[in-house]
């Protein structure tokens, strides 16, 4: 809508008749992006309704903040991705995109801020999951010790990103969130019930569908479920593109209760974006 003032109404109906005539099925939480320049900003339309892309969380010089954690330079995925981790009206979020472009610490920046806005959101701790699969399915053997003990290992990315987003050390992360972040496999959950919690499953492309199943009807009263992926980084061979994360994605895509989004560009380091160009 480059030219004129356009209401909302009349932007909706545009879309509904671009749709139509393009056979377009907008489902769910999917978002329709709509730039006006006539008022210079970014609408989403999910479902029927309107909205102005979120920027509260981004300074005068363009940084995104989500609590002590900020990113230079943010690009409108992550804005869109923000607005739904921060809406408490979706339930559950799943997230997509290339390897480095802040899919987890997104995810886990914005359930430490709402943690620590309790008056608002009201959720008590976070609950991590996590395959126990490494790259190319390689493993160093069974590891000794308690459930804890055995996944530290597998908790160091975890720890590390709420050290990056504290600004302090991965032992340190550990300790001070200890009671308030557990990380865990999938394997204990059958037949709980986590209330009051952010539920994030991390790397959940080497989950099989029946797993996230599992972890999904988990999800108790007052909880939010947050899934984060990249399909082309399946390292368990029992799951493939078309019985795992995208087939969940697949079937809910037209809830209301659940919104999808992709990050596309890498923010990791120039090297991370020149793989993933070439990859």
């Amino acid at each position: 809508f480059p030219d004129g003032t356009k209401d909302d109404n009349c932007i909706l109906d545009t879309i509904a008749i671009i749709s139509e005539e393009r056979g377009i099925d907008v489902p769910g939480n999917a978002v329709v992006r709509v730039r006006d320049y006539s008022r210079n900003v970014t609408l989403l339309k999910r479902g029927d309704k309107l909205i102005k892309l979120n920027k509260d969380n981004v300074d005068e010089d363009g940084t995104l903040r989500i609590g002590k954690f900020s990113l230079n330079t943010p690009d409108e995925d992550q804005l869109v991705l923000l607005n739904y981790l921060l809406d408490t009206s979706i339930p559950e979020v799943s997230v997509g995109g290339k390897a480095g472009s802040g899919k987890s610490i997104t995810a886990l920046a914005a359930a430490l801020y709402m943690l620590r806005n309790d008056s608002t959101y009201h959720y008590d701790h976070i609950v991590v999951v996590r395959p126990v699969v490494g790259a190319d399915e390689q493993n160093i053997g069974l590891l000794p010790g308690t459930k804890d003990e055995k996944m530290a290992e597998w908790a160091v990315p975890i720890w590390k990103n709420i050290g990056k987003i504290e600004s302090s050390s991965a032992a340190v992360a550990a300790t001070r969130h200890r009671g308030k972040v557990e990380v865990q496999p999938s394997y204990f959950m059958r037949g709980d019930t986590i209330d009051n919690a952010i539920i994030i499953v991390d790397d959940a492309q080497n989950f099989r569908y029946d797993d996230l199943h599992t972890i999904a009807t988990r999800v108790g009263q007052n909880s939010k479920l947050i899934t984060t992926h990249d399909w082309r980084q399946i390292d368990n061979s029992a799951v493939t593109a078309s019985n795992g994360i995208l087939r969940m994605v697949e079937n809910n895509l037209h809830e209301k209760l659940f919104a999808y989004c992709t990050l596309g560009t890498v923010h990791r380091s120039k090297v991370a974006a020149m793989h993933e160009r070439n990859y």
